[in-house]
């Protein structure tokens, strides 16, 4: 029976139609947390300019849903985990077995700085994993878009997804270029590349036979790996023309025929939503972008010393191992370059703001007053990707990264400069 409170001068209180209005209440929050806190209208614009991107987990290399009940079927979803697992593991062996051997049995050659270098790209790939799959059971890719969608409802969206397209096409032709080599590899027998590649770093199964596996594990995580790069920039980007676009509306303060006061503090609001954006961003891929830069410079310097070496016995040796340097280079513009634009682009709002006249002059103390304020947080110095909040990602990072692979390099070079061939390998001296 429904309960009713009667109140003196006061219509009888129905406790039932209180509870419906909860529950419906309750109801509208849950629906406004799926749809990420955006009305319908927002959300369909949100899909139609980067929907797309949403998508593609589906289509990658690591795509697994949050409950069995999202998959086609509850076996499906435990034949992805299952074989995510294994690969996973299967990837941890080979890269410790690879350690050891190097740590033990090998020689200083140019064949055991390829066998660094795959030591390397095989740790760099199974963080990879590891990162993806945390960064889509958390998702943190859905936020990135909600957040920066609000700021200037993606109005820089089409200039966002030409670079993102483009992206998208260098990750795509370097995954099938590194399945065909694998593919390659296996089917010419490693005859091919057995005086270049040290085939008893990939006997980690304890047969010849079973080498195939060793590649085909490698190769399907260095194209994780690729993925993981290619989300880390692809959002980079849409956040870096995000910041653009605000610079550009900030330039015209003072030009509108407004308050200049008023329109100057709409700007600081909105630069306050970019800032949460900006934050968001560097929460997501701080760790990661410490991990890879970190992992970079060691990469970079045995695949510099590798093609050195084999430059010194063929050009052959040489041109199979230039491909690894150029890998290397693109991971580090990867890495750098559009996080420093995105740093560049946020330090260029003081700039915009003392050289527009509009809001010095005439002297008003309001709008003085909201400049500074406006000026003091943009000074701040962790506005970026940071590397895991040692330093934020800037032009002056990446030269000193290059000056260190540099110094790093040429003290190897140094210290073995004399190159002497030893059977298939090459000794230093």
């Amino acid at each position: 029976m429904d309960e009713e409170i009667a109140v003196v001068g006061l219509p009888k209180l129905d406790l039932s139609s209180v509870a419906t209005e909860k529950d419906e209440k309750t109801t509208k929050e849950k629906t406004a947390n799926i749809l990420w806190g955006l009305d319908e209208d927002q959300k369909a614009i949100l899909m139609d300019y980067y929907g797309f991107l949403l998508k593609l987990e589906k289509y990658d290399s690591f795509y697994l849903p949050k409950h069995k009940d999202d998959d086609i079927h509850p076996l499906v979803y435990y034949l992805r985990w299952t074989f995510i697992g294994s690969v996973i593991a299967l990837a941890i062996y080979q890269t410790a077995y690879t350690f050891f051997y190097v740590f033990r049995h090998a020689d200083y050659s140019a064949m055991t700085a390829l066998t660094i270098v795959e030591l390397n790209w095989s740790f760099q790939a199974i963080l990879s994993t590891f990162f993806i799959l945390h960064w889509k059971s958390k998702n943190y890719f859905r936020d990135l878009l909600q957040v920066t969608h609000k700021v200037n409802k993606s109005a820089s969206h089409e200039e966002a997804k030409t670079w993102i397209y483009f992206v998208l096409k260098i990750t795509l032709g370097l995954s099938i270029t590194v399945f065909i080599v694998a593919l390659f590899t296996i089917f010419s027998g490693y005859s091919e590349y057995t005086s270049m590649l040290d085939t008893k770093a990939m006997m980690g199964y304890g047969s010849e036979k079973l080498i195939p596996l060793h590649i085909f594990i490698f190769a399907y995580t260095f194209i994780v790996w690729i993925d993981c790069m290619s989300h880390y920039t692809m959002y980079t980007i849409m956040v870096y023309f995000e910041s653009e676009y605000f610079n550009r509306q900030l330039a015209t303060v003072g030009k509108n025929g407004r308050e200049t006061g008023e329109e100057l503090l709409e700007f600081y609001l909105k630069h306050c939503q970019l800032a949460n954006v900006i934050y968001q961003l560097d929460r997501t891929f701080e760790v990661y972008t410490f991990a890879m830069i970190g992992s970079n410079i060691p990469t970079t310097i045995f695949s510099l010393l590798a093609f050195f070496m084999n430059l010194r016995v063929s050009w052959v040796a040489a041109v199979f191992t230039f491909p690894s340097c150029i890998v290397c280079v693109m991971s580090l513009i990867g890495l750098t370059a559009v996080p420093a634009k995105l740093h560049a682009s946020v330090a260029r709002v003081e700039k915009i703001l003392y050289s527009n006249k509009s809001i010095w002059t005439p002297f008003c103390e309001k709008t003085y007053q909201i400049a500074q304020v406006f000026i003091t947080h943009v000074n701040q110095t962790n506005l970026g990707v940071s590397v895991w909040g040692f330093a934020v990602v800037s032009k002056p990072l990446i030269l000193t990264t290059i000056s260190a692979t540099i110094t790093y390099l040429s003290f190897i070079l140094q210290l073995k400069a004399d190159i002497v061939p030893v059977g298939n390998s090459t000794l230093l001296t």
